[in-house]
């Protein structure tokens, strides 16, 4: 690629007419408009397939996804339904409700999280310069220690109250259900 500039006053038009007859015919001659958009061209076509390619892998996840959790819950319903019976009474049976509201706010809050986990990887992305970006041989720079007592912090709060969540929570399913349910059934229960 040769670039060329005019002097001032010329239009690009007048100067590709000026170096046209001067080069070979398989030379091709553009304005730098026209070279932006041959460019643009080329890079949305491969965008394109990238982008069909990413999103091709996002409903392959999203199935994926879904089939684990049938899965889990078709294992879990299983092994629970002698609990559920030692109860003694039965479950409603209504229809499925599904509210516009429910979701409404499972998109708000699927986004908005979406947006706070990304944006912190974001806003370090923006701060690499583009030839950093392009060295081979450089290697990303460690986190801060800020960044690393923070995650630490997180994880420990997260694992404590896991813990304690389990600790906590004993028995079968039916006998903390039976011990959270009120007073008022005795003949309800059966052991």
């Amino acid at each position: 690629m040769i670039y060329v500039a005019a002097a001032r006053g010329t239009t690009p038009a007048a100067l590709v007419r000026q170096i046209r007859p001067l080069l070979l015919r398989e030379f091709v001659v553009r304005a730098a408009q026209a070279q932006v958009d041959t460019d643009v061209q080329r890079l949305s076509g491969a965008l394109g397939l990238l982008t069909a390619g990413l999103l091709a892998f996002g409903f392959i996840a999203v199935f994926v996804g879904a089939l684990v959790i049938f899965n889990t819950f078709s294992v879990t319903i299983t092994q629970r339904v002698q609990e559920f019976a030692a109860i003694g009474f039965d479950l409603p049976s209504t229809g499925l409700v599904f509210a516009p509201r429910t979701a409404v706010l499972g998109l708000v809050v699927g986004v908005l999280v979406t947006v706070i986990a990304g944006l912190l990887p974001a806003l370090r992305a923006t701060r690499v310069a583009p030839l950093e970006a392009l060295r081979a041989s450089r290697r990303p720079a460690a986190s801060g220690t800020l960044e690393r007592a923070i995650t630490a912090g997180l994880a420990s709060v997260l694992a404590i109250g896991g813990l304690v969540l389990i600790l906590t929570n004993s028995g079968t399913a039916a006998s903390r259900l039976a011990a959270s349910a009120p007073a008022r059934w005795p003949c309800c229960w059966r052991s």
